[in-house]
């Protein structure tokens, strides 16, 4: 069995895969193809096998120990990526050491950014001298296995199934070509003004913050929730999976990052 890697590196052999069906792959099948390959690291939360968490992957590759950073990947377009010729190099050695079959114990792959990304090291069984050769023996009556015992599953529960609103399906699209999703996907800085245009507030005025908020957060949620168990959109007008939940997972940031923005508004609004 091949060793563990690193969050990094497994996105890194989903892109090799990508890589040898297309010249260019865009983030979203990034996303999904390393939620593929490695349910265990990329599943959301609370939704094992079922949906990708896109945060997982995005912080990923951006940044200077990003794969764009360490120059595993590049940029083709707005939000297409390919895999370098270095990039094919590590993962090949990764998809050596997930198939244990790499022939070293440890591959430091030099990079421009961080120093040395090591490839964690495989076992290998020691090499000892074959036995004597004993008596051949008259072999053994063979045992009927028992059958398994039945174990009881408990089906779950089923999902209310959920509904948007024609207004609903058109505002989720305006949120997702935004400044501000777009930003996120490249690595880009992102300011307090993109943050209100996301979430539909003005800057200088102070008058329902909290429900403008509490308004998209509702809508993200549904919208994610509206999708059926194939990932398929309630109407082709939707973005994909993937970009919702790299939505809802960017608002999330941006009440994070933008807390002491917000709390002023609040203050304000309280005061009058």
């Amino acid at each position: 069995m091949g060793a563990e890697l690193t969050v990094r590196q497994k996105i890194l052999v989903a892109a090799l895969a990508l890589g040898e069906e297309l010249e260019a792959f865009s983030v979203e099948d990034l996303i999904v193809r390393s939620w593929q390959l490695f349910p265990d690291a990329f599943s959301l939360r609370g939704y094992f096998a079922k949906h990708p968490d896109s945060n997982r992957v995005l912080a990923k590759l951006s940044g200077a120990d990003g794969l764009c950073g360490l120059g595993w990947l590049e940029h083709t377009d707005q939000r297409m990526y390919r895999v370098t010729r270095k990039g094919r190099v590590v993962a090949r050695q990764l998809q050596a050491v997930l198939a244990g079959t790499a022939t070293t114990p440890v591959v430091a792959v030099q990079t421009d950014a961080v120093g040395a990304e090591e490839i964690p090291a495989v076992k290998t069984a020691a090499v000892t001298a074959p036995a004597a050769k004993a008596e051949p023996r008259a072999p053994a009556k063979p045992r009927t296995p028992r059958a398994p015992k039945a174990e009881k599953v408990e089906a779950a529960p089923a999902r209310p199934v959920v509904t948007l609103a024609p207004q609903e399906i058109m505002a989720v699209g305006v949120i997702a070509k935004g400044d501000a999703l777009r930003k996120f996907l490249r690595g880009s800085p992102l300011t307090f003004g993109d943050a209100c245009a996301f979430w539909g507030i003005t800057a200088g005025r102070t008058s329902n913050v909290q429900e403008k908020l509490d308004v998209v957060e509702d809508l993200l949620k549904r919208v994610v929730e509206s999708f059926g168990a194939e990932g398929t959109p309630v109407d082709p007008r939707m973005p994909s999976l993937s970009t919702c939940y790299g939505l809802l997972n960017l608002h999330r940031l941006m009440l994070t990052r933008f807390q002491r923005e917000l709390d002023t508004m609040r203050v304000q609004l309280a005061t009058g």
